[in-house]
């Protein structure tokens, strides 16, 4: 009770913006590409772009009202 049922077909009702940031790294060493790593971070946030630029979401200036997840992958 006092409750309001999400929607099918909309898991996230209240996601207005992600945000998707990818870094790539070498590991040298005695001058030699040891390794190669990849890193990706996702933000989530219900805040609309007015409220958060992207500025913001990549700084995280927003971060008291959002949600953040993050995943991070290393190749080889």
């Amino acid at each position: 009770m006092g409750r309001k049922a999400i929607p099918q077909g909309e898991p996230w009702p209240h996601v207005r913006q992600i945000c998707r940031v990818e870094r790539r790294r070498l590991v040298v060493q005695g001058g030699q590409v040891r390794k190669r790593e990849v890193e990706v971070s996702y933000a989530i946030t219900s805040a609309l772009p007015e409220r958060a630029d992207a500025t913001q979401l990549l700084t995280g200036s927003q971060r008291e009202s959002s949600s953040w997840g993050g995943h991070t992958a290393t190749a080889s």
